[in-house]
């Protein structure tokens, strides 16, 4: 039986590549199975391109496979993998010996297996006797199974078949008498024959239609296909009938038509699981019927053909000329087991004279060529009743079975030749493979050192799988272009297990690392481009171990998918020779400083990867997809400088993207004032005071102010500050990062200068209230977003956009610490605060600021924030609170002049003093739109003002304050100007309930007089 499909696509003239799927369209199984063909075509001549003349390939893994030995008189064939012109022949071993295969992760057997039981040959090929040589070969071919030769294809739950399976099939056969002169890799008499391909073509076509007598009067006849129905046709060479003469038969349903055996109840009579689908596709009489099993199609021969009778009652068809005796009622108790199957057809036929056509039906024509193939040759075509098509096969060869053969030995009384194909012998200067197995190694007979020291001039150096002792550290020195790799190796030592120095162009790859002792396991010195690729580097064993140390020169050097267990994973030397690189690459490596089932040591540093030599790091430095766990004291430190000599830059950029880190305690990243840090997640359930998520810090004397991007980034869970910037910086863009449950928010703080900061659309939410400190030696605050300095200040400033929500988020606070800020900046040129949410700030009896912006400042700009405090349920609070404080500082001194406008903001107040405190004595304001809020208060005694401004002059318009009271109970303003009335415009201001006041200096006492007339008029009080 083949399978049920609507036609085959595929066709490798084409080249075609892939399927793609378009939506809302019908998918037909003809597209699913072309995109299998493909694929397949296209691993097995990737595998078959790879080796000289399309020979066979033994796997490096497996070097035993398909080896023949002799053993108390019997053949036995090797456990393992090979491959045969692209396909893969695997035999598991011996069953009854299961073991685990540790590379591919899955179950397979050991030993191997005898000649006679190999699981695809039920009957082999009797072992010859004499004195003659005898080849021993492989015949491999690809076999289609369906519920019928495999069961276990039909998922029970629904009860009917639905996919069919390709299965590689194998088997070791026998050439007989060879002759004593033949080699393995020499002309054997019949060999060619055996492995040719089938030289049978096939031509399709259709009945050509007689043109008509009369054009005008009768309709001319329709050529084509003329069935009624859309088919897949089937055409397959049979063999030798019972006349004597080739037969081939034909189905126009792909052969797919098809029924178990059941029960055989005679020579002659069997009984069918089912006898059809329905009233059309099923078994009726006078049907060509195939009967056949496992062990015919095994052995490759064709079923026996025969034309049926039918009892629909019984289930049961009969025929005349009974079954031979490997298929008849003597093999009745292994009909199951052997799936005893019959498969219609819709026609069986002599094969007539090549070159002649004949029709099987509506209209279709098959043409044979001059070679009559191979019982089993078959081809496909489909048959279309939209066009009337039939599809178009020009001398065509067969579409399968395809078997393909690879030598495995000469056989002789007392001797076996091995004649599987094996790799060049490596020499002197040619960059070919070299193996080295773990007995070899272990014993000293051929050691890793000496196939290194083989391939000075480059070479792929395999190890097999197995456990290789190190007595000393493998030495790549001055050589180039070599490969070492080692899937399944381990390399156990006692110290450095791999040392590369003052070698070009190295790759360590695929293997398993063991080491002990205080020496790093990997020391690559002097390098230009070394990568270490997708290996284990397991330090459990020893104390202060380092993963992979880098020392001196490393010119593109990568080291990429490795997973290490070390307490620092990968480290830059910092004493001579120090490390300097040039297009570094960390990529996508695995670290864990504290891997499961290691006790930790409080006195060991853990690091994740530290860079922190002050050598140079040109090009690109690049630590990217990491995953780091288990740190305390960095999980990414990379503060090498990056300029050449005492001032001047050079083209050296910084990248770290994409890591994950777990901090038990320390900082996530620490980096010098050079570096672009983006979409990283650095988290910590410790808490642990100045544990900060990025710290961007002045690590040398010699270093330049910068340009520092730290973007899309996640700090959870710090003791510290999420994001700390302790260094000068020429431009500083910190954006789209969120902080949560951190010790503080954003903070940018040096006594160098800050050019240009941008603080954009960042989230900082549920700040915890760790003891964090803000100034050196200084008080204790909780900051949400804050640009903070002690000497020289800060050029342009922007806190744009970013939504600050809970300063800090538990009660109660630490000790110590004396106030919380929304956002906080001070000694700055020019800054503009805009788009910023600021809810929940402060706690009950803690000072806090919504936004405070300090003194110095020559341009403010405020405008389109929204500041709400943190408050009891009656919103009152007992703090010192501001949702707005500009000049001075958070402590109260005096204020400097600075021009201020403010500008659409919602201001919330709620404690001691006014909602809004706006301090430029010498300057001007402009004071427009906002909305100035203070809670209602349990009596007009408590009543706060709303807003207070101090300025030389003022233009006040548009807003809205709530907050003061009016007489005759207690006379509060909602708002009150410091200054000269002919210094202030206020126009269309709306307050409620107190109103608006004035005073000519901040120690004059109350009462303050009101607005003239004039100004009175355009402002309103509710």
């Amino acid at each position: 039986m083949a399978a049920d499909v609507s036609r085959v696509r595929m066709d490798a003239l084409r080249d075609h590549s892939g399927v793609g799927l378009q939506q809302g369209r019908v998918l037909p199984d003809s597209d699913l199975n072309e995109l299998g063909d493909i694929l397949d075509r296209r691993l097995r001549a990737q595998v078959a391109d790879q080796r000289a003349n399309n020979v066979a390939q033994v796997s490096k893994l497996t070097p035993g496979a398909f080896e023949i030995t002799a053993e108390d008189g019997s053949l036995k064939i090797g456990r393992g993998r090979m491959y045969v012109d692209g396909l893969l022949a695997e035999n598991h071993g011996d069953p009854h010996h299961a073991v685990f295969d540790g590379v591919l992760a899955e179950p397979t057997f050991d030993g191997s297996v005898d000649y006679p039981a190999q699981p695809y040959l039920p009957v082999p090929d009797p072992l010859p006797g004499g004195d003659g040589t005898h080849l021993a070969y492989l015949d491999v071919w690809q076999r289609e199974l369906t519920y019928l030769n495999a069961p276990h294809l039909v998922e029970s739950a629904i009860g009917v078949d639905t996919t069919t399976r390709t299965q590689t099939v194998w088997q070791v056969r026998l050439l007989a008498d060879v002759g004593e002169a033949a080699t393995c890799n020499g002309p054997i008499e019949n060999w060619e024959e055996l492995v040719a391909p089938s030289g049978a073509r096939l031509t399709t076509g259709t009945v050509p239609v007689d043109p008509v007598d009369d054009p005008v009067c009768e309709l001319p006849p329709t050529g084509g296909y003329r069935g009624l129905e859309n088919h897949l046709y089937r055409v397959e060479l049979h063999g030798i009938g019972a006349e004597g003469e080739p037969q081939f038969k034909w189905s126009r349903d792909n052969a797919s038509i098809a029924s178990p055996v059941v029960e055989l109840i005679s020579e002659s009579s069997l009984r069918l699981s089912q006898l059809g689908h329905d009233d059309f596709i099923r078994f009726a009489d006078n049907d060509w019927v195939e009967i056949l099993d496992d062990n015919r199609e095994l052995s490759r021969r064709t079923g026996e053909l025969r034309q049926i009778s039918v009892d629909q009652a019984s289930g049961t068809i009969s025929f005349d000329t009974p079954l031979p005796a490997d298929l008849g009622p003597s093999e009745n108790e292994n009909a199951t087991g052997r799936h005893l199957r019959i498969v219609l057809w819709n026609g069986v036929r002599e094969l007539p004279d090549p070159h002649t056509a004949v029709e099987l039906e509506h209209g279709i024509t098959v043409e044979f060529g001059d070679d009559a193939g191979r019982p089993g040759d078959y081809w496909v075509f489909a048959a279309r009743t939209a066009d009337q098509s039939v599809e178009q096969l020009t001398v065509a060869p067969p579409r399968g079975i395809h078997h393909h053969y690879a030598r495995l030995a000469l056989i002789s009384p007392g001797a076996v030749r091995d004649c599987r194909p094996s790799d060049p012998t490596p020499s002197a200067g040619c960059p070919c493979e070299i193996c080295v197995t773990p007995t070899e190694h272990n014993s000293d007979t051929f050691t890793i050192q000496q196939a290194i020291e083989r391939a000075t001039n480059g070479a792929t150096i395999t190890l097999c799988p197995g456990e290789y002792l190190l007595r000393e550290p493998l030495l790549l020195e001055r050589v180039r272009s070599i490969v070492l790799r080692g899937p399944g190796a381990i390399l156990t030592a006692g110290g450095t297990a791999i040392e590369v120095k003052e070698a070009l162009d190295i790759t360590v790859t695929g293997m398993l690392i063991v080491v002990s002792g205080t020496d790093p396991a990997v020391v690559l010195q002097d390098c230009g481009k070394t990568t270490l690729d997708n290996v284990f580097i397991d330090c459990r064993q020893s104390a202060r171990q380092v993963g992979i140390a880098l020392a001196g020169g490393q010119w593109i050097t990568t080291l990429r998918r490795n997973l290490i267990f070390a307490d620092t994973g990968i480290e830059g030397v910092t004493e001579p020779p120090r490390a300097e690189t040039n297009g570094l690459r960390i990529e996508d490596n695995t670290i864990e400083c504290q891997p499961p089932g290691v006790a930790r040591d409080d006195d060991i540093v853990r690091c994740g990867i530290t860079l922190s030599a002050p050598g140079g790091h040109r090009g690109e430095l690049r630590i990217t997809n990491n995953v780091v766990t288990g740190t305390d004291a960095a999980g990414i430190a990379a503060t090498g400088l990056l300029v050449h000599g005492p001032t001047e830059p050079v083209d050296g950029v910084l990248t770290i993207t994409g890591n994950v880190i777990e901090t038990v305690a320390g900082v996530g990243i620490r980096t010098a004032a050079r570096a672009v840090i983006t979409d990283n997640e650095i988290t910590s359930n410790q808490g642990v005071p100045d544990q900060h998520g990025i710290h961007i810090e002045l690590a040398h004397e010699q270093e330049v102010s910068g340009h520092v991007q730290i973007v899309g980034n996640r700090a959870i869970g710090v003791g510290g500050f999420g994001i700390l910037v302790d260094a000068p910086v020429a431009s500083l863009l910190v954006k789209r990062n969120v902080v949560q449950n951190a010790g503080g928010g954003i903070v940018v703080r040096h006594s160098g200068r800050q050019e240009h900061i941008c603080i954009d659309n960042n989230q900082i939410l549920d700040l915890s209230n760790h003891h964090t400190a803000a100034f050196d030696g200084g008080a204790d605050f909780v900051l949400g977003i804050a640009v903070l300095d002690s000497a020289t200040g800060a050029g342009v400033v922007n806190v744009i956009g970013n939504v600050i929500n809970g300063v800090p988020a538990q009660a109660p606070l630490a000790s110590g610490t004396s106030a919380a800020f929304g956002v906080w900046v001070v000694l700055a040129d020019v800054v503009r605060v805009s788009g910023n949410t600021i809810l929940h700030v402060g706690g009950l009896a803690l000072p806090a600021f919504g936004i405070f912006i300090g003194s110095t400042a020559t341009e403010v700009a405020i405008a389109d924030n929204m500041v709400r405090p943190r408050a009891e349920e009656d919103g009152r609070r007992e703090a010192f609170w501001k949702a707005l404080g500009v000049g001075g500082t958070a402590e109260g001194e005096p204020a400097t002049p600075a021009t201020v406008r403010v500008e659409g903001n919602s201001f919330y107040g709620g404690g001691v003093e006014a909602a809004a405190i706006i301090s430029t004595v010498g300057s001007d304001a402009i004071v427009s739109t906002n909305r100035f809020v203070q809670p209602r208060p349990p009596t007009a005694n408590d009543a706060k003002r709303a807003l207070e401004l101090q300025a030389r002059r003022a233009v006040v318009q548009g807003n809205m304050a709530v907050g003061g009271a009016q007489l005759p109970v207690f006379d509060e303003p909602a708002m009150l100007f410091t200054m000269n009335d002919d210094a202030l415009v206020a126009v269309g201001n709306m307050t409620t309930p107190g109103g608006i006041r004035i005073r000519n200096n901040p120690t004059d006492p109350p009462p303050y007089r009101g607005l003239d007339e004039v100004w009175s008029a355009v402002n309103r009080v509710v």
